[in-house]
């Protein structure tokens, strides 16, 4: 696992940065001064109290805690934090289950991991790419698509740049 510096600011109490220290995933903290009923079947936009400053080359995404997803059904919505966002970092909550939750101050709502950004030059193609799967998509390996289903809407290339041979993709 390789080591980037991030800045980061913490403003909910009790909040501890050295539990992560194996972990690719880092807790996010309930910042609240109250609990919070999560009601059945609701959502919530919950604050974290964490601002980042990432450097240009990391992005960080926000995504659910197994735990609270196996135990209460209370799941994150994924959400990618890019390098020149500084504000403090929310979480929308979902109640996937029939009881309400409570989520009380300083409860663990959802984790961060910290990724290494791409950033793809694009080229447009006149040649259709073909592959073993080629447009089969939407749980075509577990289950036969009907091709009558599917809608392929026409690539429009721009003349001047069109690159006439057949390209793979980088393994």
């Amino acid at each position: 696992m390789s080591s980037r510096t991030v800045a980061v600011r913490i403003s909910c109490e009790n909040y501890d940065l050295t539990n992560f220290e194996d972990s690719n995933g880092f807790d996010l903290p309930a910042n609240i001064s109250f609990p919070i009923l999560l009601k059945a079947r609701g959502s919530v936009i919950v604050d974290t109290g964490i601002k980042l400053n990432l450097p240009p080359f990391l992005y960080a995404d926000v995504r659910p805690r197994s735990g609270l997803a196996f135990s209460h059904e209370v799941v994150a919505f994924s959400g990618l934090i890019d390098h020149g966002y500084t504000g403090n970092i929310f979480v929308k909550l979902f109640n996937l289950g029939d009881r309400d939750y409570t989520i009380y101050p300083g409860d663990r709502i959802a984790q961060l991991v910290f990724c290494e950004s791409i950033k793809p030059r694009f080229f447009p193609i006149r040649k259709e790419i073909q592959t073993s799967r080629n447009a089969r998509g939407f749980g075509s390996t577990s289950s036969p698509l009907n091709n009558d289903e599917v809608v392929f809407l026409p690539f429009i290339f721009n003349k001047n740049s069109a690159v006439e041979e057949e390209i793979t993709p980088d393994k």
